[in-house]
């Protein structure tokens, strides 16, 4: 299987098990873990080795970028900067030490300029405080396995096994349940470490989080990945707004880019480079109170600061016309 997947430094990486069986062989003993760098065509070459059975193995399970630097995870977390591999720690929270041995990071994520770890089999957020320490920020209540992260306008969202659940975090550890899309009437999940195989079965994950078009994106999977075993939520997609926000989901490619926002009446729409690119559906402000007492980031906001560099920045306290937006200076030059 290949676990995991991401894009850094110009390069594709990929993780997962210890390469194929010869037909009845169950036998792993010794087989390291590996992850693997794509060079083009049909064409890997070995990025890291990790020996199975010590106290800093790696089974690359979740991939991130974060900081300039590519992690991986499950049961501990390593680190690459491009030219070699580095043991970041294990990210336990407050799991206990007997449970160690059956630890697993199964998702990663950026929130407030840190690293974050999604756990089993105590559906655990940690997060990663540099060096070879991890702290805990609270676990999801009743779940056991984290399989996604994402932030989503201004907060940070996990999904969980075994009741394909969808979880908010209110800061303090503190994780509020928000819909449960697989959970019979009568039906308690057996806890995580004593469940039977026919009980696994009944499981079902929420198995990534994602933003597009301003709107949360959830979609489900059963537990043991098998389409005998899932319950009939399996293969669904299901979305939710949370207040109003927007988002463009485009790459906007290398060089200087103009980007404006605009607030006018009750639409919020985002232009490149004098193009609209992405607008919100219509909504009544004074259904909206967006005063507060904090401080204004530019560069910086509830995921990750921001890679690269911002010049020539504008407020303004009312909405610019579209004729002005058009005709603003093209990118790259400077006034």
């Amino acid at each position: 299987r290949i676990n995991c997947i991401a894009s850094y430094r110009g390069k594709l990486y990929v993780g997962g098990d210890r390469g194929r069986l010869r037909p009845g062989d169950r036998q792993f003993a010794g087989r390291p873990y590996k992850v693997y760098g794509y060079e083009g065509g049909t064409k890997w070459t070995i990025s890291g080795v990790f020996p199975t059975g010590k106290s800093k193995n790696l089974y690359p399970h979740a991939m991130a970028v974060h900081d300039g630097k590519l992690y991986a995870g499950y049961p501990s977390v390593h680190a690459f900067d491009g030219k070699q591999w580095e043991y970041v720690g294990t990210p336990f929270g407050d799991t206990s030490k007997q449970l160690l041995k059956v630890l697993q990071v199964h998702s990663l994520e950026v929130y407030q300029g840190k690293l974050l770890a999604g756990m089993w089999p105590e559906a655990r957020a940690v997060v990663y405080q540099g060096g070879t320490k991890w702290e805990d920020r609270g676990r999801m209540a009743g779940a056991t396995e984290v399989n996604a992260l994402t932030v989503y306008n201004g907060k940070l969202y996990g999904g969980a096994i075994p009741k394909a659940e969808a979880f908010r975090y209110d800061g303090d550890g503190r994780w509020t349940s928000l819909h449960q899309f697989f959970s019979p009437d009568g039906w308690t999940p057996a806890p995580a470490l004593s469940a039977s195989s026919e009980e696994y079965k009944l499981w079902s994950r929420l198995t990534s989080l994602t933003v597009y078009q301003g709107r949360l994106f959830a979609s489900l999977g059963s537990c043991t990945s098998s389409v005998l075993d899932a319950p009939a939520e399996r293969g669904q997609v299901f979305s939710m707004e949370a207040g109003k926000c927007i988002s463009y989901d485009g790459d906007l490619g290398p060089g200087w880019n103009r980007l404006v926002v605009r607030r006018k009446k009750g639409r919020l729409t985002i232009y490149v480079n004098g193009k609209l690119v992405a607008e919100s559906s219509d909504f009544r402000p004074d259904e909206y109170d967006i005063s507060n007492d904090r401080p204004l980031r530019i560069g910086f906001g509830e995921m990750d600061f921001f890679s690269g560099k911002i010049r020539e920045v504008s407020m303004y306290n009312r909405a610019l016309s579209e004729n002005e937006i058009r005709s603003a200076p093209q990118p790259g030059v400077v006034r």
